[in-house]
């Protein structure tokens, strides 16, 4: 993956800036992972990047506002717009490595909260998308993520 943000060396360490928060951010594996999706959301899946909601505090998000939710930080969260108001679409945790079964949980309990009808765990390897299948009403896990519009379809 080409990396989004632009790399700067400041007092010895690679930093980048990051142009959908506008700062300058330590390049962390994990950070790298984060930037590196959001390139590939708004790019090739054309997620509108105002939609695209970047490390932001559970209360910070505007569905749960005046609600007493925890002190948890998500890494994304993907809109989609439903007649006057924004919806939770998509809830994704980067992780530097690893990403199976406890990082699956971590974003479900994430996700209890936040109520996007898909979620994701990305690290350096892969990307692991959980959903609901509303025919056979089963979990199901799957490699990749699709674009914007197909996961906006699965909604309606």
């Amino acid at each position: 993956w080409p990396l989004w943000s632009y790399p700067a060396r400041i007092m010895n360490k690679l930093w980048l800036i990051d142009k959908m928060r506008g700062v300058a951010i330590r390049a962390t594996p994990e950070e790298k992972i984060r930037q590196k999706l959001l390139h590939v959301l708004i790019e090739e899946l054309f997620f509108p990047k105002e939609y695209v909601v970047v490390e932001k505090a559970l209360s910070e998000l505007p569905h749960l506002k005046g609600k007493h939710a925890p002190k948890r930080r998500l890494d994304i969260l993907c809109y989609f717009p439903n007649h006057d108001q924004l919806l939770p679409l998509l809830l994704i945790e980067c992780k530097k490595s690893g990403g199976g079964e406890q990082a699956l949980k971590q974003v479900s309990g994430y996700n209890y909260w936040v109520g996007a009808p898909f979620v994701a765990i990305a690290n350096q390897e892969c990307i692991l998308l959980k959903y609901l299948d509303i025919d056979s009403n089963e979990m199901v896990i799957k490699e990749g993520l699709p674009s914007y519009q197909d996961l906006i379809a699965c909604c309606k």
